[in-house]
């Protein structure tokens, strides 16, 4: 039975099961426009055959997409060792950012200058929609993404309790690659 949990919350900063949906649908229908764009870029001769590279999914540094944050514990992503949940894994196409990295030492925060390093891989420009178990968690991502400067961050606050939560949604185990 999915879940029907409702934030009170600003709605701009949040975004449900249904957008999230979208932007695993959108990864898998770019990866088939980008490779059908190329084959039909080699017919015609613009590409050369061996110069067409089909990217990974989720690989925010290829496509403009959205990206999916997953700020849980890296085993508990990989779906090795899940300590909440009934099912281990991950949304399809997220990256691993665990929350706690984002810290020093003495609990407070890292600096803007290595909270851009840490974030480096994506885009500042992209779409991001941060998860974790619960969303609880992945606030502090949401929270450390926006001082580093990225513009378009939302929380996914059902996260991935609520993705579970819908036989249809996909599952991710492993690394994306």
């Amino acid at each position: 039975m999915p879940s029907t949990f409702i934030p009170n919350v600003q709605q701009h900063l949040v975004t449900d099961v249904n957008e999230v949906q979208r932007i695993v649908g959108t990864i898998k229908a770019e990866q088939i426009v980008e490779g059908v764009e190329q084959e039909m870029a080699a017919e015609r001769g613009d590409v050369p055959v061996q110069d067409i590279v089909i990217p990974a999914a989720g690989d925010p540094t290829v496509f403009f997409t959205p990206v999916l944050i997953d700020s849980r514990a890296h085993d508990r992503y990989l779906g090795q060792n899940e300590t909440m949940d009934q099912v281990g894994g991950h949304i399809p196409g997220a990256i691993n950012f665990f929350w706690k990295d984002l810290f020093n030492e003495d609990g407070s925060y890292k600096s803007t200058e290595e909270l851009e390093k840490h974030f480096e891989t994506v885009d500042k420009e992209a779409e991001i929609v941060v998860y974790c178990g619960s969303g609880v968690s992945a606030t502090p991502n949401v929270l450390a993404l926006e001082q580093a400067g990225f513009k378009s961050v939302r929380l996914y606050p059902g996260s991935w309790s609520d993705w579970i939560s819908y036989d249809d949604n996909p599952i991710g185990t492993g690394e994306e690659v």
